[in-house]
């Protein structure tokens, strides 16, 4: 039923890349990891070299850094889509995933109905019938350009999704907004939606949610729409602000950007 009904809002295919899977139901945060393949090991010693070593070849010079926009954040990417963004330092109870980590939600039967790619945390866990206080992704639409519609429709159903109770069921959810978005060489949609959460659990559940989407083109040599979310409680003292919210977002680009004469 879930998986019917993603079809029909998005009315696109959804794209999850499947490398290292964390589903994180925000009231009840499960992980799942491909174990890494166990080293072989040899009884036999390693032969030693005869003769004169070969001259290697000179190793390349490192990439430069990536500059960052925001003095003192962390620098975070998504390879799968593409994207670089920023957020604020480790000290302010932020954490990267990494670039190929995913996070979403699975149905009845455990298959993926959402999910996003090098995700990013703010204050996991704050209790233990909430996984945490924001998350930022991005995942991707296939078979369609439109950005205004996928901005909407994506973040709409991340809304019901991470605000789900276990009490109350999928959150009512709002449409607040959907504007033209350009940053950064970037040109696409920028949706917010409202969240209401349905029977929280007022010792730690938030009243409320806001759901912020910009959706983007692909990249040239692919077709569809990448959408960037940031997904972040609200109603609670220790909610992200929407001034940090509009500062992570301002950061996106893709990782190819041309800084120009901007500083490393």
């Amino acid at each position: 039923m879930m998986v019917a009904l993603l079809a029909i809002v998005f009315a696109a295919v959804l794209v999850i890349a499947v490398t290292v899977v964390v589903i994180s139901l925000r009231g009840n945060a499960q992980q799942a990891a491909a174990p890494a393949a166990p080293a072989e090991e040899s009884s036999e010693p390693e032969p030693e070299p005869a003769g004169e070593p070969e001259p290697t070849q000179e190793p390349s010079s490192p990439p430069p850094p990536v500059p960052l926009m925001q003095e003192g954040w962390q620098l975070a990417s998504v390879t799968k889509w593409g994207f670089v963004y920023e957020i604020p330092p480790s000290d302010d109870g932020w954490v990267f995933d990494g670039p190929t980590h995913l996070r979403g939600y699975e149905d009845d039967d455990g298959q993926p109905v959402l999910g996003m790619g090098g995700t990013s945390l703010y204050k996991e866990n704050p209790c233990e019938t909430w996984g945490s206080r924001a998350d930022v992704g991005a995942q991707a639409v296939t078979d369609t350009d439109d950005t205004e519609e996928m901005a909407r429709n994506v973040a709409l159903k991340w809304a019901e999704y991470a605000f789900e109770t276990e009490a109350g069921g999928r959150a009512a959810t709002s449409v607040r907004s959907v504007e033209a978005f350009s940053s950064n060489d970037l040109t696409g949609h920028h949706a917010v939606i409202d969240a209401t959460v349905q029977q929280p659990d007022a010792d730690c559940q938030p009243p409320g949610g806001v759901v912020h989407a910009v959706a983007v083109p692909a990249d040239q040599d692919d077709t569809g729409v990448r959408v960037f979310l940031v997904i972040a409680d609200t109603g609670v003292d220790d909610a992200l602000t929407e001034e940090t919210i509009d500062t992570v977002i301002s950061t996106l680009r893709d990782n190819d950007y041309d800084y120009g004469d901007q500083p490393a």
